[in-house]
């Protein structure tokens, strides 16, 4: 490839008498030096600049990927002057010492325009010698033949992560590649402030040109979550001049694998055909607790499902694994968990999906709280009305959702003063409809006066309600 530069040069005319051969009567001669093509154009940042001295101009010149060539023309003309002698010359540096000189690449012993073809990365300078007046000017030509060659693709269980890969690894970009001695100080100190500008966004997106993230970073981790689906892959990098660089990868397939549960349960513990619900992460719930287990796992070819006792029931002698079972994934299983199994404590039921072929698994948990049993004799009432105002009408617990908690058999009975039982109930507590004041709850009403219930009571943990505290006195108004 070749690219013509062309730089310019204004030579003032300083209190020079008319006579002088540097200025005529058309004005002061001046020298362009042009870059037709150039990608861009920078000063250098040397350190230590004579007084009245200036930076000199730097170019940069990208190239394209398996460029053939790198040959460049510099080119010089000279307007406004008479013809003179012009030079292009490379800057040579001593292997010895820190030192330089200049070599003659090109010249003309009387001409306004000059040019030649060079292809290093260095500085260069044009001399216009007019009898002993000599004027020069120094360039720098770098190339810029950075290129993305591809994504690496560092797939993990955990994680994926996305690096781009160039054609030099990024320190050589940011350290060396665009790098130039300081031509002011004494040891011609390298200047790498080009390299460490030099990437200015990485933008990454997916394969359907979606992007992945809204800030600009040279590696990309997806690890929350990792990818479940096949995915393919497409990084932009624009540097600070403006050069696109992108590449692609294939679509993927995932290697991570995800543990979901979906495990279900009955809310209404007195109705076991209610419908289903969502346990979510946490359960909290009474005994008898109905569960049905499932799952939305991805990449897994095989499930293991695991419920742990309650860690006070391990540390008294119970067995810790109540419940074990190994399926394949495909089957989709959704075992019903025996009811018998709870009682009140604390549960971990675990979720473990593996990916036999790869390797990778992930583990999902659901804390589950049963209640102990309960009755809360402060909601039993101990007065009633059954006059048919819809007020206070039937002898029954307050607030039965709360003040009664996984309770297994349940029993009251309720005798008039002379000791004849008028009511008995025995069922769910929750289904108990109450005592209308009626005798058998069908038969004639009962009269006015003082009664007396006993309650007994069992819960899914073992613990009874019996006794004096579940013993009182009704009063019955008309």
């Amino acid at each position: 490839m070749r690219r013509t530069l062309v730089f310019s040069i204004l030579t003032l005319c300083l209190a020079l008498p008319l006579a002088s051969p540097r200025c005529n009567a058309q004005g002061e001669p001046i020298i362009h030096f042009k870059p037709q093509q150039a990608d861009a154009a920078l000063l250098t940042a040397y350190s230590k600049l004579a007084p009245g001295a200036t930076q000199d101009s730097l170019f940069i010149i990208a190239l394209p990927a398996n460029a053939a060539s790198t040959a460049v023309t510099l080119s010089a003309n000279v307007t406004n002057g008479n013809n003179a002698k012009l030079e292009i010359q490379e800057i040579v540096f001593s292997p010895t010492d820190y030192s330089y000189s200049w070599r003659t690449i090109a010249q003309n012993p009387s001409a306004k325009e000059i040019s030649t073809t060079v292809s290093n990365p260095t500085a260069y300078r044009v001399l216009r010698t007019e009898g002993t007046d000599t004027t020069k000017k120094r360039i720098w030509i770098l190339f810029d033949n950075v290129h993305l060659t591809d994504i690496y693709i560092d797939d993990r269980c955990d994680a994926r992560t996305l690096t781009p890969r160039f054609n030099y690894d990024r320190s050589t970009i940011i350290e060396e590649l665009f790098a130039y001695p300081d031509l002011t100080s004494t040891y011609l100190l390298p200047i790498n402030a080009i390299g460490r500008i030099y990437f200015k966004n990485f933008q990454w997106l997916d394969d359907r040109l979606t992007p992945l993230t809204d800030f600009s970073t040279s590696s990309l981790k997806i690890d929350a979550p990792p990818p479940l689906e096949p995915q393919g892959y497409r990084l932009i990098v624009t540097n600070f001049y403006g050069r696109v660089l992108s590449a692609s990868s294939p679509l993927l397939d995932p290697i991570s694998v995800m543990a979901e549960m979906n495990v279900q349960y009955i809310d209404k513990p007195d109705s076991p055909a209610a419908p289903w619900q969502p346990a979510g992460k946490t359960l909290t719930h009474e005994a008898p607790l109905f569960l049905k287990l499932g799952d939305n796992a991805k990449n897994a070819d095989s499930l293991f499902w695991t419920i742990r006792n309650d860690p006070r029931a391990v540390r008294s002698g119970e067995k810790d694994t109540l419940f074990f079972i190994k399926a394949l994934a495909s089957e989709r299983i959704t075992p019903e968990i025996d009811k018998n199994l709870f009682s009140a404590g604390t549960y971990i039921a675990t979720l473990r999906a593996k990916n036999n072929r790869i390797g990778c698994s992930d583990t999902a948990n659901l804390t589950i709280h049963v209640d102990s049993s309960l009755i809360n004799t402060r909601e039993i009432p101990n007065v009633f009305t059954p006059n048919g105002d819809f007020i206070n009408d039937v002898f029954r617990l307050k607030n039965p959702e709360t003040s009664v908690r996984s309770i297994r058999n349940f029993k009251i009975e309720i005798f008039n003063r002379n000791g004849q039982q008028v009511y008995s109930y025995s069922g769910p507590p929750r289904a108990w409809e109450g005592w209308n004041g009626k005798q058998k709850n069908n038969g004639p009403d009962e009269p006015q006066g003082v009664y007396f219930f006993i309650i007994q009571a069992e819960g899914w943990d073992g613990k009874s309600f019996r006794g004096e505290t579940y013993r009182g006195f009704i009063h019955l108004y008309r």
